[in-house]
Order: structure tokens, then sequence, then C-alpha cells
């Protein structure tokens, strides 16, 4: 297996195998910020307003990911997994949530709000957009791990379980925000196979603190 792109989102900057791809200094809350970039990416998607801040945070960082990639028309649907990693859960909707219900003579709970109160619907929406339908796993981690995603990624590959995968960590809190992803893909599909790193936890950990 071969990493055949990365990106990474933090601090007002997208970059894409180490190249800046977008950056601003305009946005100064996280909203503001992801809303910029993903119109930058000039695609249409209006779903894309209605998610919380983990899931267009997560999309965004896919969206750079697969552009130009094709990896629905290389592998099967089934065969396409994702496998993520996140520390805070999904905590910023989890309190705009609580504040729908915590007052009894003010309670108006949202169905809107309440569907993102599990953080792996991020991974949901990326595969709603795609039309992925392979296996799915998130790490709730205290801060991103390479050798966890390296060892259960091994092991899903080993059981042909998927044989691309989007794998990687995206985490928000408040206005701290981070996202990094890999795409995965067999070698045997690649036809410049030499232009692409091994993929194994130090190689993970190397693209990650670049």
């Amino acid at each position: 297996m071969l990493i055949t792109r990365s990106v990474h989102i933090t601090h007002q900057r997208i970059t894409c195998d180490n190249q800046t791809v977008f950056e601003t200094s305009d946005a100064r809350i996280f909203t503001e910020f992801i809303k910029a970039a993903y119109k930058s990416l000039n695609t249409t998607y209006p779903k894309f307003y209605k998610m919380d801040t983990l899931s267009k945070l997560a999309f965004v960082a896919s969206e750079f990911l697969l552009r130009d990639k094709d990896i629905a028309q290389k592998y099967k649907p089934e065969s396409i997994g994702l496998v993520f990693q996140n520390a805070a859960s999904s905590i910023d909707i989890d309190k705009d949530h609580q504040r729908t219900i915590q007052d009894r003579a003010n309670y108006f709970p949202s169905p809107a709000l309440f569907v993102y109160t599990l953080p792996n619907i991020m991974m949901g929406e990326i595969c709603i957009r795609n039309k992925f339908f392979g296996e799915n796993a998130l790490f709730i981690t205290e801060k991103f791990d390479p050798q966890l995603l390296y060892d259960y990624m091994s092991v899903m590959l080993a059981k042909h379980k998927m044989d691309v995968c989007i794998a990687g960590w995206a985490n928000v809190e408040e206005e701290q925000y981070e996202s990094f992803l890999l795409l995965i893909e067999s070698e045997t599909m690649i036809s410049n196979s030499k232009e692409f790193c091994t993929f194994d936890a130090s190689n993970i950990l190397n693209l990650y603190t670049k």
C-alpha cells in the first residue's frame, strides 16, 4: 500500500502534499475559514452549510484529498474505507444540543443538531457525498496516533476489507481545529508507484510533522 496524497488543515492554512493550496488571514474564526476554504473548491454541495463544524472540517479536507483522484472509478465502492481519529468527539455540537434541552421551561431540541452528536457522522457525510460503501472506523484518542492507524489498517487490508482508504485525524473544539488526512491506495493500482511513499507508521508521522 502507498500513501498517494496527504492533506493538512490547521491555522487558517491547507496544504496538500506539503504544498499550500489555500490560506487566508481574513477569516478570524473557524466557521469563516472553513466556509472560505469550501468556496475555494468551486464545488456545489448545499448540504455543506447544514453540517456541524467537525463534519465541515473533515468534508473540506476530503474534498482536497480526493480532488482529481477519481478513486470511485478505479475501485469498487465497497472496497473504499475510512479510518479516522479524533480527540474531542462531537463536543462542539454536543454543547449546542445541550443548550436546547437544559432549560425545561424553554425546551426546544433540534433534530438538525442531534443528528451530529456522534463524531463518526463526519465520515458518513464523506461517504454520502462520494457514494463510498466500505469499512468505517473512528477511534477517540488523546492525540493523533500513527501507529494505531497503521496497526488497524494493516489488519483490515490483510483481511481484504478494503483496497483504498481515507485515513487520518479530524478534530474541532471551539477555535482549535486540525485535520490531517491520507489517501492510501493499493500499489497494484498505481502506475507511477515510485513517486509515493510506503504506507507505514514512520512515513505517516513524517508527513504529519512536516
